[in-house]
């Protein structure tokens, strides 16, 4: 929200501090401040309101509240501080309203003989200042006063509004029909949902606005107006936001009114704009309706003990520095005993629990004040026994060289769906991990070798979904572990299952027994593991298991391919396997990825040993000449340490 240094004056007898230091005092102490701009009078300030402030701060009324306490000023012109206006009934309009009428209070004053004109300079000039454009005396008038006190208003042309049988001007509010029309102010035409507040013309039955958004043009104000009815009213803030969000339309007037200002703002709002159109535009009040089924209750006293107070704010404050501060922002209160009791402002639609009145002291103070304290160490959280279970298995098969993966949820056919679906290969939950464990794992066959030995071995635990016939919500979920192998080559299959059997031997020590499942010719194992985890933790705190590698450091995966070499070499006597691999680990060069051991072979009393590099660039594709030289590099070597190169 911005306001103008001029309009924030008002509220002063002194002159207020430069706009900079007013700006740095609330960004300190009240509201993040956007920007300050200009100098002098004509100077604005953009605040960023939070909403839990929105009721109260949103209007330069609510920051000359905050200025006065902040700078320890004294604060006049408080339209807020008198008794809330009455009216006693008069002639010309009236309201005609259902009981389920989508509106809170309704007040609707009929000013006759106003002389709609182009509004003075220096209103212009503020309006301008705080963003909005100049339209006529009456209507900048509504504009102003809302942004002075916070409290929308709107102004009709009498003449457009149908006359009942006793000659008074009747308005209704009720809730829009679905696919309702109306043209708005500027003359765009939108289409209404169901339940939309609606002003409308009681008589004719003509739709005058959107309540609490934007006013109809068919009731519009213009230079030839000459009676006007203002409305001041209070429109729940659910079906404001419900209207933004269909509309997609905001004004200044819904970003309050979706903030749930008080009620009793109405009838200061519409004494306010009583007061400035009769001093801009002239006119004769005639009468006032007042539609107000259930009037707003007082607030509710605060009772915060004095002895819990440094334990909720963090630091000692008296009682006489706490009420002075409560006094700055419109509190009363009252000490009784060890308790302070506290009437917040009913316009402070913030102030709830002790610990808001805590804060509030707190925060005009400084935070800044506050000591730096540590938190109390907290106790571990009991251990969740699947949780516990869960990260045994990961720490088991990460030991044994296993990688761990997680897949989409969401999956083209299952038990369960979605009503919306993301796409339609994407409309149901999954019924097992299978199908997204192997399909990661064809993906990623092109770099089997960068796993050793040319298998890819890939876990993953989690959920899975399935109807439950009879069951609230109609579906289950249940935690599972599946396990997958990649394998090509000679003896894959037997390698496979000499992988999968030492896994599942590994993770069955953990949890005991499973049932498991195979699918994709065996390559693929999943079984549920919420059942047979105990409901006993064992004492054992998950926090206690390291679950990380301390010297591992990331680096990120080369895009580009990978190409294997390989060097069989005859062996002579003296020279053993790792003596050999550490040579061609250090004649394999940058691109080395993997070097390792893949065949032993012995035959006439001599030694055959075959390793296999794999090469990877991280800036481009290896060609066959880089690769091969690579492996003439290698084989140099291992010739020189006296092996003949097969």
């Amino acid at each position: 929200m911005r306001i103008v240094m001029r309009e924030l004056q008002r509220f002063f007898p002194e002159p207020l501090p430069p706009a900079e230091e007013v700006a740095r005092a609330l960004s300190l102490h009240s509201f993040e401040v956007e920007a300050v701009e200009g100098e002098g009078e004509w100077a604005t300030i953009d605040i960023d309101v939070l909403p839990n402030r929105g009721a109260d701060a949103l209007s330069h009324r609510g920051i000359a509240r905050e200025v006065a306490a902040l700078f320890d000023l004294p604060f006049i012109n408080d339209p807020l501080a008198r008794e809330e206006p009455t009216w006693s009934e008069g002639s010309g309009v009236a309201l005609r309203m259902a009981a389920e009428a989508p509106v809170d209070r309704y007040l609707a004053a009929l000013v006759c003989d106003v002389s709609v004109a182009p509004s003075p300079e220096w209103m212009q000039k503020t309006l301008l200042a705080l963003g909005l454009r100049p339209i006529n005396n009456v209507v900048d008038a509504t504009n102003l006063v809302m942004l002075r006190i916070g409290q929308p208003l709107h102004a009709f042309d009498a003449a457009r509004i149908a006359s009942g049988s006793d000659g008074a001007k009747v308005l209704s509010v009720r809730p829009s029909k679905a696919q309702e029309r109306i043209v708005l102010l500027g003359g765009e035409e939108v289409s209404l949902p169901e339940g939309i507040p609606i002003v409308a013309d009681a008589v004719a039955g003509t739709s005058l606005a959107i309540g609490g958004i934007k006013g109809g043009a068919a009731a519009e104000v213009t230079e030839q107006t000459r009676h006007i009815i203002l409305e001041a009213a209070h429109f729940p803030p659910l079906l404001v936001r419900k209207a933004v969000r269909s509309l997609g339309v905001t004004t200044d007037a819904a970003q309050r009114f979706q903030h749930n200002p008080s009620a009793r703002l109405a009838a200061y709002g519409l004494a306010e704009v009583l007061a400035l159109i009769q001093e801009v535009a002239g006119g004769t009040l005639q009468g006032v309706a007042q539609w107000y089924p259930q009037p707003e209750e007082e607030p509710s006293r605060i009772v915060v003990p004095l002895a819990a107070w440094p334990a909720l704010s963090g630091a000692a404050v008296s009682p006489r520095e706490a009420t002075r501060t409560l006094e700055k922002i419109g509190c009363r209160y009252e000490v009784k005993g060890e308790k302070l009791e506290v009437l917040p402002p009913w316009e402070r639609r913030d102030l709830h629990i002790p610990e808001d009145v805590v804060e509030e002291v707190i925060r005009l103070r400084g935070y800044d004040t506050l000591a730096a304290q540590p938190m109390p160490a907290a106790p571990p959280p009991p251990a969740d026994p699947l949780q516990v279970a869960a990260d045994r298995i990961r720490l088991a098969l990460a030991g044994l060289g296993w990688s761990e993966i997680m897949t989409y949820m969401l999956r083209e056919r299952g038990e369960v769906c979605l009503a919306n679906a993301l796409a339609a290969d994407k409309a149901c939950l999954r019924v097992s991990l299978a199908e997204g464990l192997w399909e990661a794992l064809e993906r990623n066959e092109p770099f089997a070798p960068l796993a050793g030995d040319g298998a890819l071995m890939v876990f993953e635990i989690g959920e899975v979904i399935r109807k439950a016939e009879g069951a609230t919500p109609p579906w289950c979920e249940a935690l599972h572990l599946a396990l997958g192998v990649l394998q090509r080559g000679k003896k894959a299959r037997k390698k496979r299952e000499q992988i999968l059997a030492q896994a599942k031997e590994a993770v069955e020590a953990l949890v005991g027994p499973l049932h498991w499942v195979a699918s994709h010719e065996r390559a693929v194992l999943e079984a549920r593991i919420d059942e047979v985890v105990e409901r006993e933790a064992g004492g054992v705190n998950p926090y206690t298991l390291k679950l990380w590698n301390d010297a591992a450091s990331y680096t990120p995966p080369s895009p580009f391919p990978v190409v294997v070499r390989d060097v069989a070499v005859w062996v002579p006597e003296g020279l053993d396997e790792a003596t050999l691999l550490a040579v061609v680990r250090a004649h394999a060069g940058v691109w080395a990825r993997r070097v390792s051991c893949i065949d032993r072979y012995e035959r006439d009393g001599r030694t055959s040993l075959t390793f296999r590099i794999v090469l990877q660039a991280s800036d481009h594709t290896l060609s066959d000449e880089e690769a091969n030289a690579v492996q003439q590099q290698v084989a140099q070597a291992l010739s020189a340490k006296g092996c003949e190169v097969r």
